[in-house]
C-alpha cells in the first residue's frame, strides 16, 4: 500500500459525529433551523427561567408528517439524558433534531446528517440551552 494513502487512511475519521445545541428561543433564527408550529402545550403555571424545554428526534420532517423518535428509556421515569440509539436502516427517513421550547407551540428543527448511529440530549439548564450530541 502507498504511503500516501495509508496515512489517509489513518487520518481519516472513523464515523461520523454531529453536535447541535437548541436555539435560545423561537425567535432566534440561525442557519440550518427552521421553524415548525406544533401542538401548543399544557399552560405552565411558573415561568421558566430558560424557555427551551426539550430535544426530540423525528423521523422525517415534522412539518411533512414526520414521526417522533422514542427514546431508548421512553418507559423509565427520570432516566437522563435522553439517548436514542438508531438503526442503519438505509431505507429510513431523513432525521430531524426538534426542540420545543415552554408554553409555545412553535418548534426549532434542524436536518440531522445520514450515518449516524446514536445521539444523547444532554440538559444544560445552567448554560441556557440544551444540547445534541450523535455519533
Amino acid at each position: 500500500m502507498k504511503p500516501y494513502l495509508l496515512a489517509a487512511l489513518l487520518v481519516a475519521p472513523c464515523c461520523q459525529a454531529f453536535q447541535a445545541s437548541c436555539p435560545d428561543s423561537t425567535e432566534q433564527a440561525l442557519e440550518d433551523w427552521t421553524r415548525w408550529q406544533g401542538e401548543q402545550p399544557p399552560a405552565d403555571e411558573l415561568t421558566p427561567v430558560v424557555a427551551v424545554s426539550r430535544i426530540e428526534l423525528y423521523s422525517g420532517h415534522p412539518a411533512a408528517g414526520g414521526t417522533p423518535i422514542a427514546d431508548d428509556h421512553a418507559e423509565a421515569i427520570g432516566v437522563a439524558p435522553l439517548q436514542w440509539s438508531l438503526g442503519t436502516d438505509s431505507a429510513q427517513a431523513p432525521l430531524h433534531m426538534v426542540c420545543s421550547y415552554h408554553a409555545s407551540a412553535i418548534r426549532q428543527v434542524r436536518a440531522l446528517p445520514a450515518g449516524l448511529h446514536s445521539c444523547e440530549a444532554s440538559n444544560e439548564f445552567e448554560d441556557a440551552h440544551l444540547q445534541l450530541d450523535c455519533h
